[in-house]
C-alpha cells in the first residue's frame, strides 16, 4: 500500500507523476532499494534510484505501507547530493518530514494508493 501524505504531496510531489512515485514503490517492495540506517524500529527508510531521481520512503513493516516523503533530482542542491544521515540537511528534512507524516496521519490527511 503507498499512502500520500497531503502535506507531503504539497512540499515534496508537486510536480512529480504519482505514476513514477508508484513505480518507485513498486521497485522497494520488490526488493530494490537501499535501507538508510536511521532506527532499528518502524519506520524503515528506503531510498530509491530511478533515472536521475531519488525517492525516500518511510516503510511501516508491519502494515507493508510505504508513504513517499523526499524526492529529488539526483543533483539536487537543497539538500546536497547525499540522501543519507551522514547529511545534516537530509537528516533534518527526514525528522521535519515525519513529524508532518505523522500529523497528517493523525488527522485522515491522506490518499491510499495500491501497488
Amino acid at each position: 500500500m503507498l499512502l500520500i501524505c497531503n502535506s507531503i504531496e504539497r512540499k515534496e510531489i508537486g510536480s512529480f507523476s504519482l505514476k513514477k512515485i508508484k513505480s518507485a514503490a513498486i521497485k522497494a517492495k520488490s526488493g530494490i532499494y537501499d535501507n538508510l540506517r536511521w532506527a532499528e524500529v518502524d519506520p524503515q527508510i528506503r531510498k530509491v534510484k530511478m533515472d536521475k531521481y531519488r525517492f525516500a520512503f518511510f516503510f511501516y513493516s508491519k502494515k507493508g505501507t510505504y508513504i513517499p516523503f523526499c524526492i529529488r533530482i539526483k543533483q539536487d542542491k537543497s539538500i546536497g547530493n547525499n540522501m543519507s544521515f551522514k547529511n545534516k540537511n537530509f537528516e533534518r528534512l527526514a525528522y521535519a518530514h515525519l513529524d508532518l507524516v505523522e500529523k497528517d496521519l493523525l488527522g485522515g490527511n491522506f490518499s491510499v494508493e495500491i501497488i
